[in-house]
């Protein structure tokens, strides 16, 4: 696996609380998978553009279906995503952010880690597409992770990290086709690794 499936989305952290209310008071109730310790094929809280163009942070599936039976795509390396057949026309048109308060990554010794930014909420690159789900027949939002090149902490532990992108590139990022194309290795910032 290219990136530990899990990830952490502490709804204490006020900014991941904010987007955790707006689609609570806008569609209802937000499964509990949503929120805490996040595992592939979970509802999740992700940014992405409404039609007026304005960022605002919606629940998706965390995984493309695979072709295989229970196959779970969840993450997609950025450097070759355009030149996927299953991930070019999502991530040149359907652009998405998940925020998130750290991630996990095992080392070879399947020790777990966590990564994150003290004090700071992490946004990572992704794409959606809309899928019908063969077993119950309702469209769905899926959605997959970008991964790119460690940076100097985390290439201590694994191979591979999710692409993050700065807090005030988030709308570039969802918008900007040119930002995005060219965008191939997460912007520098302070993270900091804990054993779990």
């Amino acid at each position: 696996m290219a990136m530990c499936g899990r990830y952490l989305y502490d709804k204490s952290e006020q900014v991941l609380f904010d987007y955790y209310n707006e689609i609570r008071q806008r569609d209802g109730e937000i499964p509990d998978s949503a929120v805490d310790i996040i595992y592939p094929s979970s509802q999740v809280i992700t940014l992405g553009a409404n039609p007026e163009k304005e960022i605002v942070p919606a629940l998706t599936k965390w995984g493309f279906t695979g072709f295989k039976p229970n196959q779970l795509l969840i993450n997609a390396r950025i450097e070759t995503a355009r030149e996927k057949k299953m991930f070019k026309e999502a991530f040149e048109t359907r652009r998405i952010i998940f925020p998130m308060s750290a991630f996990y990554e095992f080392s070879v010794n399947k020790d777990p880690y966590t990564f994150s930014e003290p004090k700071h909420v992490l946004y990572v690159g992704g794409f959606y597409r809309m899928f019908n789900d063969p077993k119950t027949g309702q469209r769905q939002a899926e959605s997959i992770i970008l991964t790119t090149e460690p940076d100097e902490v985390v290439g201590q532990i694994h191979h591979r990290m999710p692409l993050l992108i700065a807090a005030q590139d988030v709308k570039k990022w969802i918008l900007d086709d040119t930002f995005a194309f060219q965008y191939q290795h997460s912007t520098h910032q302070k993270l900091m690794a804990h054993a779990v």
